[in-house]
């Protein structure tokens, strides 16, 4: 501690130890690059809750519309915009692995000079100790899970209210007839497509968990 010569202020500076755990910090790479990844976490989430609610203006324009016009086969937009944000959940989801995983492997190689530096490893999207479990159940992923059944009903809800309002003799759509049977087959080719954005985020799931960095 010193004084400033003109104001008198004492004036507090940083012990050597601090300035060189400081210097060490932002003069180590991998350090640096988790600073980034972390950074770029936080963007690549801020980004899709963007996308999620952008979808959910989407869809609740389509049904104040529907329901103000009387036009109900605009309806059947609805599925499409539920599956094109599902399966950008799913990307999003997959590159979130990549980035946390290479987080994980970070923090493991500087454990020994910071003991707690593992969150990522314990505590992130795929950590190991992400769990708290009750009766058999892990009550972490029950949040999860229900959104995931509530998405999965409100899909296919949307495709049966499509159905419906569809008339059976179809309508005209970019030039061409579309009945029931042809608005099914662009609904499970979408469907198709979901899974397949599933499945990929099921392989990203199970080969990029932090079991070990």
């Amino acid at each position: 501690m010193s004084e400033d010569p003109i104001s008198g202020d004492d004036l507090v500076t940083d012990s050597p130890r601090d300035a060189a755990n400081e210097t060490s910090e932002e003069s180590n790479p991998q350090l640096l690059l988790y600073r980034t990844l972390r950074d770029e976490t936080q963007s690549r989430t801020a980004q899709h809750q963007q996308r999620l609610l952008s979808g959910l203006s989407v869809i609740g324009v389509i049904i104040a519309y529907a329901l103000l016009s009387g036009e109900f086969v605009f309806l059947a937009v609805i599925p499409i915009v539920v599956g094109f944000v599902a399966i950008q959940t799913a990307q999003y989801l997959n590159n979130l692995y990549f980035i946390t995983r290479h987080l994980s492997r970070i923090e493991h190689a500087h454990t020994d000079e910071y003991p707690l530096f593992e969150w990522e490893h314990r505590y992130g999207i795929a950590g190991t100790d992400r769990t708290v479990v009750r009766w058999g159940i892990d009550w972490s992923s029950v949040p999860q899970l229900i959104i995931l059944v509530l998405a999965a009903l409100g899909y296919l809800g949307s495709i049966y209210v499509a159905y419906v309002v569809w008339p059976p003799t179809g309508i005209e759509v970019l030039a061409i007839g579309l009945t029931r049977s042809g608005l099914l087959g662009i609904y499970a080719l979408l469907t198709g497509l979901i899974c397949l954005a599933g499945y990929s985020f099921y392989l990203h799931h199970a080969k990029l968990t932090a079991v070990e960095p």
